[in-house]
């Protein structure tokens, strides 16, 4: 029997429910006992098929309304720009200083960063450190639980007990994994090391709650920046996956200018550090160039204005993190965020050892493409 037969005993039905004034009396097994199991079947079935074909229609309805739309309106699918969480690049600052208050323009300007993403936060946060080098194999830190690895020294006791019990992300942390080897990087998973300064110090002032999950990233020891631009160009894909990029370090990075005593050497410190300023700004935020140019320019760093003097040979780890985010974000041009000039008011007890730096640029680069 098909759906025409059911619809008649469905009439059926309809006519015994106005003579018994209900229809499922009619259908009761002590009425005709066998009957019934054929019945309520040919019911189940008919009204199977009315129901799929009310769904088919719907469904059809709404693919050609999907169909038109994506023929009128732009593709918003998911890796498009529009989807794409940013990478950053930022100046960690000295150490804890900006917990303690001896930087707050540091501070301040990362908790306005972190409020950004209030409303829509990321699914992870991946932050390539400049304190943690590795010599051959890029390692990635792929723990739930973690401690925290106080690599600074001589600052007050209460700055060896922070606390950041945000979790790990093991699976973001495998799926990086996987870029870099499909991308043929030397990669390991890392279990056992804490999470250094230049991860928990930003996130304390961007992400106080937390809560969202962090997943660190070495460089590398040999300072190759066409290398760690590699590696960002692998990683690129987690951003669209939601994960937030971090490259935490500095750009200008001479202890010898941090520490000058004389006004003759703070003042080279300052010219240093603005005409290296002043290439790497117009470098990443150059529309002029194209994507290639711009990581071929990143790539021989060296020879720009200035460069060896604020990151002087064998000692550039903390500029290494901004190349992999360069990478990562394909050679796009940047825009340039937060205070050029680090104003460290508070800092008069700390005079002598970071003397001139009130006057040395830090530049920082967010790619929102």
């Amino acid at each position: 029997l098909n759906c025409t037969a059911s619809l008649l005993l469905l009439a059926i039905v309809t006519f015994s429910s106005a003579i018994f004034g209900r229809g499922d009396q009619f259908l009761h097994p002590l009425t005709f006992p066998a009957l019934a199991p054929v019945i309520m079947r040919l019911f189940s079935s008919c009204k199977a098929a009315v129901v799929g074909g009310a769904v088919a229609n719907a469904a059809t309805s709404a693919k050609e309304e999907v169909c038109e739309k994506e023929v009128n309106q732009p593709s918003e699918l998911p890796g498009s720009p529009s989807d794409l969480m940013p990478t950053l690049y930022l100046n960690h600052g000295g150490g804890p200083m900006p917990l303690m208050g001896k930087q707050p323009e540091v501070a301040n300007w990362c908790k306005e960063y972190g409020d950004k993403f209030k409303e829509s936060p990321p699914k992870a946060i991946m932050v390539v450190s400049a304190h943690w080098e590795e010599d051959e194999v890029v390692k990635v830190g792929g723990s739930v639980e973690h401690d925290l690895y106080f690599d600074y020294y001589g600052f007050p006791s209460e700055t060896y007990d922070y606390e950041y019990p945000a979790p790990g992300e093991p699976t973001v942390a495998a799926e990086a994994v996987r870029l870099l080897k499909e991308a043929n990087v030397k990669v390991e998973m890392d279990t056992e090391r804490g999470w250094d300064h230049g991860v928990f110090v930003p996130l304390m002032c961007m992400f106080p709650e937390a809560k969202i999950p962090v997943v660190p990233v070495s460089v590398l020891t040999n300072q190759d920046a066409k290398q760690h631009i590699a590696i960002g160009q692998a990683l690129a894909p987690l951003r669209e996956q939601g994960v937030l990029i971090l490259g935490s370090g500095a750009s200008f990075h001479n202890f010898g200018y941090f520490r000058a005593k004389t006004a003759e050497e703070q003042e080279a410190g300052t010219k240093h550090s603005h005409h290296w300023a002043d290439w790497l700004e117009k470098t990443m935020t150059s529309k002029n160039l194209t994507n290639e140019e711009r990581l071929a320019a990143l790539g021989d760093w060296e020879q720009a204005p200035s460069a060896r003097a604020c990151q002087p040979p064998r000692q550039a780890e903390h500029l290494m993190p901004m190349f992999v985010i360069a990478g990562a974000a394909r050679g796009e041009a940047a825009v340039t965020v937060g205070k050029k000039t680090e104003e460290d008011e508070n800092n008069a007890d700390m005079a002598s050892k970071w003397a001139g730096i009130n006057t040395l640029v830090m530049s920082q680069f967010e790619f929102l493409k």
